[in-house]
């Protein structure tokens, strides 16, 4: 989970600064653009650095984090094509990388069906295709990452961040209430290893703080026979801590002494809860991953919210009320 923010002029859409937070460690990186140089700042845990690169910058440089916006403001349209100097801050360097439009076709995602501009970006070998919404909006409605285009990214939902009030989910299974300003990011299938139910019957949604400093997301079941909602609850509270602890799981996995218990929802739903001190690296990340497990006969929901361990506390009361906002069916 992360974000990036680029500031640009109005007239060329050059970048003056870009902003960006990495995950949930509270890594943050900024890029500061001058004429002849470009200073990159990371902070983390371990402190923070400042690194000065003086480029030889003939012409206007882009970040590589702004292309989806730089994207949105080209006269796109059949036949066009131009190269631009993209600078990277991993890399420390600027390589010239081409844009060109490959047509129009027709998107279907979950935001809607778009007629799209098809523009691949980047240069033999490592390129990204970028579907633009070919109305005024210049929505980026799909994104394939080269060179297999594997990993496929859809606009799942289109809001006014700045709307106020709490926002609603709703499908055949469950409903739940976010507080206000609080981001659904997706949802669709999970793809989760359970060899006595099938995908379909999987549904993953995700959501975050307006800030997107948690991570954190349902997962529905829809199971083909009905048992005591109380067993379906102990059963896969023992098995996500088992799941976890095992060879192949996270090398720091610690559920925090006295804090399973069981519960029952504003709605009677049964359930459990548990804290979770969690990292892959030993420790050094200090994310706690706070979950619940809610169940009816046939419909198991389980439900995580990732935030590092200093901001749990203030989001814990947040993600109660939204657990209590949940309505099986």
């Amino acid at each position: 989970m992360g974000y990036n923010a680029v500031l640009a002029t109005d007239d060329t859409f050059t970048p003056v600064e870009m902003w960006q937070r990495v995950g949930l460690e509270r890594v943050s990186i900024t890029n500061k653009f001058f004429p002849d140089r470009v200073v990159v700042s990371k902070e983390s845990g371990d402190g923070k650095s400042v690194n000065e690169l003086l480029l030889p910058m003939t012409s206007a440089v882009y970040d590589s984090n702004h292309i989806v916006y730089l994207l949105r403001v080209l006269p796109l349209q059949t036949g066009f094509e131009t190269t631009i100097p993209i600078f990277n801050s991993a890399a420390g360097s600027v390589t010239m990388q081409r844009i060109a439009v490959e047509g129009q076709e027709t998107v279907v995602t979950p935001a809607g069906t778009f007629n799209a501009w098809k523009v691949v970006y980047g240069n033999t070998g490592s390129q990204t295709t970028f579907w633009i919404s070919s109305d005024r909006h210049r929505y980026p409605v799909k994104i394939t990452v080269s060179p297999t285009g594997e990993n496929v990214y859809l606009l799942a939902s289109i809001s006014n961040s700045k709307k106020s009030g709490p926002v609603k989910f709703a499908d055949q299974s469950i409903s739940v209430t976010l507080p206000s300003g609080w981001i659904l990011l997706n949802s669709g299938n999970a793809s989760f290893d359970d060899t006595h139910i099938s995908t379909e019957q999987w549904r993953r949604i995700n959501f975050s703080d307006p800030e997107l400093e948690t991570s954190s997301n349902f997962t529905i079941i829809r199971y083909p026979v009905a048992r005591d909602p109380q067993l379906w609850v102990s059963e896969t509270v023992d098995t996500l801590i088992k799941m976890n602890t095992s060879p192949g799981g996270y090398t720091y996995y610690d559920v925090r002494p006295g804090s399973i218990e069981n519960i029952q929802t504003a709605s009677g739903h049964k359930g459990a809860r548990f804290v979770v001190e969690r990292s892959s690296d030993g420790g050094t990340n200090d994310i706690v991953s706070y979950t619940y497990v809610i169940a009816i006969e046939d419909i198991v929901v389980r439900a995580y919210l990732r935030t590092a361990r200093e901001d749990f506390d203030r989001f814990k009361p947040a993600f109660d009320s939204i657990i209590d906002s949940i309505r099986l069916r």
